[in-house]
């Protein structure tokens, strides 16, 4: 349910600011890294990330994703356990 949020405001987003780009491997990325970090508020992040298009770069992208996501899983099941 998250993904389709993201990937619905992501293309949205991307497309009203950024108007119509040469078709690369390297959209999926953008579009989905603006919308993902907006959600947490998190847009200091995305100056170390933004245009490394090399192999850190990208495995730099998903390890903060997967720890964004899991802290805010844990954070979520915490105020759970305390209600």
């Amino acid at each position: 349910m998250l993904t389709v949020f993201i990937l619905g405001f992501g293309v949205c987003f991307h497309s009203l600011i950024y108007g119509t780009k040469v078709l690369s491997w390297h959209i999926p990325r953008d579009i989905i890294n603006l919308a993902y970090w907006q959600m947490f508020g998190e847009l200091s992040l995305l100056q170390l990330i933004d245009k490394n298009y090399h192999a850190n770069g990208y495995a730099l992208f998903i390890l903060l994703v997967i720890y964004m996501t899991i802290v805010s899983v844990l954070l979520i099941n915490l105020l759970i356990a305390m209600l």
